[in-house]
């Protein structure tokens, strides 16, 4: 895809895009705001089942967590010596049960090969064997893959929840602020992000963001029966798993400044209410603001709460606008004037685009802010959106020319798995303007990576107290799973 078709995707992205991301990292400064009032444990330590078999790493290396019965299914060879074919035998049998010729590919990474047997659909427990190079872990073929992982996944989810029933209401005292502790708050609720009962506001906000996200772009891939305690009330499951953390999340604004505490975090003394600061109040009037137009459907009330404490974070802002970086109140106005289309918004939208519309997009804020702006239907700069359209299709492409040349077929095996799904995000996000064959295919090669087929062997799937790691995964899935 050259530069000048960016240009003819402006439209499209204008007329169909739903709205923006949220997780990872970002250089916005994060700023004491200045009023008058101014780890790890057991925690996701249910039965899980083993799908790797102990050993170092195979030269045959497959999807740990399973292929499903009608997509895609490819295993990659990573050898001195490619071999020409490969078998498929049942476990527990031992017979043969698919034969295959194996291609081989060159790769930024040498030469591996490549083992396809998409057309073997017979569900169940098999292991790939080649001559002179053994064999590799067991994998599974069967139906709902993508169903286990949406539900493994929302269930994560549920066991992070602070002050829950699943959590035995754990962490249920009301908590001294670090400033004063003779001031006490009640913050029961939000997700743990780390061990012993904190919980981040940016984390939390970004992961809200990331579940709105997928929800936005494949509403049908997400039920009202995902088995959490809302589940059946009407509203789908993904947005009541927000709504959690937004329940919070309106604990930890100051009602009189608007600003809000960062953090609940532990100190030698207990748990303590961190300070108002610059970029929590930033990301929690950016979720709030997108929330309130996402949920307005399903609860006008609920919508317009979320609004009002957006409006409020705004302003306790503008009120320290000193302290507070163009890039993070363009990240705010953005949506305040999708939402509301006020004047106030807009200006401040302009002001940062006037140097900034043409620069490349690096960084999570800017991008998320940038997908939202071209998504308005608000009045805007049509000439602003083209720049913008240019620079997020020039990344995403250089993404995807990246994963075209891996062996693994990602941008890059040195990424965490948090990277990558960051990285899918925006994917899916182009996929859903362009609906590109390629795109589908990059997707569940994530995927499978992330599920195993990756140098280590290994499954990168537990986001342990790192809820957004979950709310992305929910992104790539929405996407797969409406593709069926």
């Amino acid at each position: 895809m050259k530069f000048t078709k960016y240009r003819q995707l402006t439209a499209l992205f204008m007329a169909f895009i739903l709205a923006g991301c949220g997780a990872g990292a970002d250089p916005m400064g994060n700023q004491p705001v200045y009023t008058s009032t101014s780890g790890r444990d057991g925690m996701l330590d249910e039965a899980s089942i083993e799908y790797e078999t102990p050993g170092s790493v195979p030269s045959i290396i497959v999807d740990l967590v399973g292929y499903d019965r009608d997509a895609e299914k490819k295993a990659i060879i990573n050898a001195e010596e490619i071999p020409d074919s490969f078998t498929i035998k049942d476990v527990y049998s031992g017979e043969t049960v698919y034969i295959g010729k194996v291609k081989e590919v060159e790769s930024d990474q040498g030469i591996v090969g490549i083992a396809d047997f998409t057309e073997f659909d017979t569900e169940g427990e098999y292991q790939m064997e080649a001559p002179l190079i053994g064999s590799s872990k067991y994998f599974a073929v069967r139906s709902g893959v993508y169903d286990e992982l949406m539900a493994t996944a929302f269930a994560k989810l549920e066991r992070l929840r602070c002050s829950s029933v699943s959590n035995g209401y754990c962490h249920n005292r009301d908590v001294p602020l670090e400033s004063s502790s003779d001031t006490v708050l009640d913050v029961r609720g939000g997700w743990h992000t780390a061990k012993g009962g904190e919980r981040d506001v940016v984390t939390g906000c970004m992961a809200v963001y990331d579940l709105i996200t997928a929800y936005e772009y494949h509403p049908s891939s997400f039920t009202d029966k995902m088995g959490i305690p809302e589940s059946g009330n009407k509203i789908p499951d993904i947005l009541d798993e927000a709504i959690f953390e937004l329940d919070w999340l309106f604990k930890m604004q100051n009602p009189e400044t608007g600003g809000v505490y960062s953090a609940i975090t532990a100190r030698d003394s207990g748990l303590v209410i961190e300070a108002e600061a610059t970029r929590a109040t930033v990301y929690f009037c950016v979720v709030m603001t997108h929330f309130s137009y996402v949920i307005k459907k399903f609860d006008s009330k609920y919508s317009g709460k979320c609004l009002n404490a957006a409006v409020k974070a705004w302003k306790c802002l503008d009120a320290n606008k000193e302290l507070v970086s163009t890039e993070q109140m363009y990240r705010a106005a953005v949506e305040l004037y999708k939402a509301t289309g006020q004047a106030v918004y807009r200006n401040a939208v302009e002001d940062y685009l006037k140097d900034n519309a043409g620069k490349d997009l690096e960084n999570r804020a800017v991008i998320d802010a940038a997908i939202t702006h071209m998504s308005t239907s608000r009045a805007t700069d049509m000439s602003e959106c083209e720049k913008l359209m240019e620079r997020f299709m020039a990344r995403t492409h250089s993404k995807v020319a990246s994963a075209r040349t891996n062996a693994f077929f990602v941008e890059s095996t040195d990424m965490t798995a948090e990277e990558l799904l960051r990285n899918m995000e925006e994917l899916v996000i182009v996929d859903y303007i362009i609906s590109s064959v390629e795109y589908q295919k990059i997707e569940e090669n994530y995927l499978h990576y992330l599920c195993g087929r990756n140098p280590e062997s290994e499954i990168m799937l537990d986001f342990e107290y790192d809820p957004d790691g979950y709310a992305m995964l929910l992104v790539l899935l929405g996407r797969l799973n409406d593709r069926r």
